[in-house]
């Protein structure tokens, strides 16, 4: 189960440098190069393509699926019978 880390707090400037830091497990330094690249995109994209209410709405959703497992297996089982 995913730890509760309250409220986030975004620096002002160097927030690359703050997520590299912080991301998942005592930050990014902990997973593949690969995995990197493709979150940072993921990231990327979904900026690139939400306003501000869709952002809040995928990061609330976002949230409740790390609350739950299975709704969070069952929403990509369902993405890739989609095709996505």
């Amino acid at each position: 189960m995913p730890q509760k880390a309250g409220k986030v707090k975004l620096p002002k400037k160097n927030i690359y440098r703050w997520f590299y830091k912080h991301y998942g497990y005592i930050g990014m330094e902990n997973y593949t190069e690969e995995m990197n690249k493709e979150i940072l995109k993921a990231i990327k994209m979904i900026l690139e393509n939400t306003g501000l209410i869709e952002l809040d709405f995928i990061g609330k959703v976002l949230v409740k699926l790390s609350d739950n497992p299975y709704l969070c297996e069952e929403f990509l089982k369902e993405l890739e019978d989609l095709g996505f």
